[in-house]
């Protein structure tokens, strides 16, 4: 059964653009995992400096195994980190209905 997983993040300011590039770049690299059945980034309509991954995967393994070899072992979360004013919040669902 597929998760969905959704990732808050928050951009200090001045850093929406370059965290915006870093969250399209993450994309990019997942969507091309395997077991990554769809990923959007959401933008905050309140908000301009807040922002959201909205993701569904074939598991959760799925999901862990592309994020630590494509996110975190190549040093992009670091980046995207940088750009940060907040934690990262993320959350994982199972579908019920």
């Amino acid at each position: 059964m597929s998760i969905t997983t959704v990732t808050r993040f928050h951009a200090a300011e001045g850093q929406e653009a370059t965290l915006l590039e870093l969250q399209s770049e993450g994309r990019q690299r997942m969507l091309a995992a395997e077991g990554c059945e769809s990923f959007d980034i959401l933008q905050d309509q309140a908000d301009p400096r807040s922002s959201a991954f909205l993701q569904t995967w074939s598991s959760r393994e799925a999901h862990d195994a592309a994020f630590g070899e494509l996110i975190m072992a190549s040093g992009h979360l670091e980046k995207v980190l940088a750009a940060l004013d907040e934690g990262v919040v993320q959350t994982f669902y199972d579908v019920v209905s």
